[in-house]
């Protein structure tokens, strides 16, 4: 049986793969290698959930100093990964202190 933080590493990591690769990763490859219009339809939905989802991470931190624990995780650093360019998806962290 596992551990309640095993249990919350693991939403975090299905949060990522479900919830912020393909609202905030997929968004930014469009604008970042294809130019394409914030105002197209399917932007629209992935940018209300993306920015969703950073509210959420955003929440969470302001909390904890980690996503889980007292340290850095493999959760924390599967969320660093686009976090770090969100600016190149039109994302903003200004009004996100925790996450930022």
């Amino acid at each position: 049986a596992g551990t309640p933080d095993q249990g919350v590493m693991i939403q975090w990591l299905f949060s990522e793969q479900y919830s912020y690769e393909p609202n905030i990763a997929t968004v930014r490859h469009w604008l970042a290698h294809f130019g394409r219009d914030l105002a197209e339809p399917p932007f629209l939905e992935r940018r209300r959930n993306g920015e969703a989802f950073l509210d959420l991470m955003d929440g969470h931190l302001a909390e904890r100093a980690f996503f889980l624990g007292d340290d850095f995780t493999i959760a924390g650093i599967a969320l660093y990964a686009y976090t770090h360019v969100l600016h190149e998806g039109s994302y903003h962290l200004a009004n996100r202190p925790h996450l930022a």
